[in-house]
């Protein structure tokens, strides 16, 4: 495609017009990170940001030869085209924000870039927040009556989303940056206010907040009924020491670190990628010592980076993917390393069900037209799965093979009664609200190490072919309490893959061409042989 370069002297201080449109210096408000101003350019609805500026939000920025720019943020991988202008590449950022699932929207003269609440439930005695983009959490109470009130700056609710919380629960957005969550509910006034860190997770513990405490021992010279939020000290109170690695043996092993102190909060580990697992330590420090080296075939490297926030990530880099297991003992952080029963290095010889969505009479989701149907494009993916995989000298079980409907419990029945070593169910998702979401969700089981290893090879395939988002991978209870049945029943290693939003035109569009769905089937298999170990020419390329 042929770019047009405009030279703008100086741009900062001045409007042109490119490809017919009028350029000008823009502000940028991004998450809870606030306001960057006139660093950034509109050029009609589009807002064009420089590689500074990213990194002065954190992200990693690398600008390639052929004009793209290869991004990293928040874990998360992606890689987007760039706008020339005054011989310095520009990135769109709604393209990136697309991809990381947020939001980006014009208010007024500034682009407001905020992360989706995109799961909000109460189970049990916790409340629990996830967004797409780190937020930043204040919480207060007033009175009259009483309630809690907590807002998270640069979270944004979809238009439409409804979350099944209690009467006591309200929720809503309170400001373009800012998503409110209100508990009204006898008794708040007694509560201790949690201590949260900007992040993507927020976890309230309501079965703690409610014991019985009394003003002098718990809240000290804080006034009850505080209509100002309360400010934290953030200062690590924690030192993690070096790792040990222990019980390595048939591919699995144990990763210790030693905790001195007390820490802000639980840790919290999520993959990188398929080898590198990410561990989450709120406040606390790394110990001044050297990293000793790890005498382990499994673990290839362990570092520490720190942040402002007075927490430290804990990178372990592993030479083939492994499920994992996260713990807090008593002065302990404990990291179980898991090899699946499947990864013995090749596909060759097992028994994988591929199972096609829906069928018969039950239709699936359709496109707004109602032209297009669910489970017409998951039986044709599966399908094109299904012959891979056996050239790749799999045994495949295919739930169905035509237009016939099969009940869910059928389906992991299948799989089971077959002794399969994995399950893979394929679905093309939908929301309420058309064209509100785009991308790829891989679904695992309630927390089953090994289904979120499965889910992390597969979704990390997926996310370099299909040209849509790849929104991540997400845990069945996110959706119903009890998961989906497809997962729950299946008694080896399981996952769902949503393969993109059919009520989205862009996703819809991709979804009917074959050259999707031939990459899609092809990027499955590759996902398959780096979970079991594949180390064949062909998955290295």
């Amino acid at each position: 495609m042929t770019r047009s370069v405009i030279c703008l002297v100086p741009w900062m201080a001045m409007t042109a017009t490119v490809w017919g449109q009028e350029l000008r210096p823009a502000t940028v408000s991004y998450t809870h990170l606030g306001q960057f101003g006139k660093e950034a350019v509109r050029q009609g609805d589009a807002c064009l940001a420089p590689p500074f500026l990213l990194q002065s939000w954190g992200w990693q920025v690398k600008i390639l030869r052929d004009g793209d720019a290869d991004l990293e943020v928040e874990g998360k991988h992606l890689r987007v085209h760039t706008v020339p202008l005054s011989g310095r590449s520009f990135v769109p950022l709604q393209e990136a924000i697309d991809q990381l699932g947020g939001k980006g929207a014009w208010q007024g003269d500034v682009y407001t870039i905020t992360g989706l609440a995109q799961n909000l439930v109460f189970e049990g005695q916790h409340l629990k927040l996830e967004t797409t983009l780190s937020a930043s959490a204040t919480i207060f109470r007033l009175e009259k009556p009483s309630r809690l009130v907590m807002d998270f700056k640069g979270a944004s609710l979809v238009k439409g989303l409804k979350f099944n919380l209690p009467g006591e629960f309200r929720f809503g957005q309170f400001q373009p940056d800012t998503f409110r969550i209100v508990i009204e509910k006898p008794g708040v006034e007694r509560l201790q206010m949690p201590d949260w860190k900007p992040g993507r997770t927020f976890d309230l513990d309501l079965a703690k907040l409610y014991e019985n405490i009394t003003e002098e021992s718990a809240i000290g010279d804080i006034p009850l009924h505080q209509d100002k939020p309360l400010m934290k000290d953030v200062t690590a109170k924690a030192i993690i020491g070096p790792p040990l690695i222990s019980g390595e043996k048939d591919g699995n092993a144990t990763l210790t670190f030693s905790v001195t102190g007390n820490l802000a909060g639980r840790p919290s580990a999520t993959y990188v990628d398929p080898t590198t697992i990410d561990i989450l330590i709120p406040g606390a420090a790394a110990a001044p010592s050297i990293l000793p080296e790890l005498k382990s075939t499994l673990v290839k490297t362990v570092q520490f980076t720190s942040d402002s926030r007075g927490s430290i990530r804990a990178i372990v880099s592993l030479s083939a993917p492994l499920a994992f297991e996260l713990s807090q003992q008593v002065k302990q952080i404990v990291l179980r390393l898991e090899r699946p029963a499947a990864g013995n290095g090749q596909l060759d010889g097992k028994v994988i069900v591929v199972d096609a969505g829906h069928g018969g009479a039950d239709t699936g989701a359709r496109s707004d037209d109602k032209t297009v149907q669910e489970k017409d494009l998951t039986l044709k993916i599966a399908k094109l799965i299904a012959k891979n995989l056996t050239q790749e000298g799999a045994s495949v079980i295919l739930s169905r093979s035509d237009d016939t409907f099969i009940p869910l419990k059928e389906r992991s029945a299948i799989a089971n009664r077959s002794r399969a070593d994995i399950f893979v169910s394929v679905h093309i998702n939908s929301n309420k609200l058309s064209n509100s979401r785009s991308g790829s969700i891989t679904f695992y089981h309630a927390q089953q190490p090994v289904s979120t290893l499965l889910a992390e090879c597969i979704e990390d395939e997926l996310g370099k072919v299909t040209k849509l988002p790849a929104i991540g991978i997400w845990s069945d209870t996110r959706i119903y309490q009890s998961g989906f049945a497809v997962l729950r029943n299946s008694l080896m290693p399981a996952v769902l893959l949503e393969l993109g939003f059919i009520n989205n035109a862009k996703d819809l569009k991709r979804l009917q061409e074959a050259e999707f769905q031939s990459s899609v089937a092809l990027a499955v298999v590759k996902g398959l042989k780096v979970f079991v170990g594949d180390g064949s020419k062909e998955n290295k390329k």
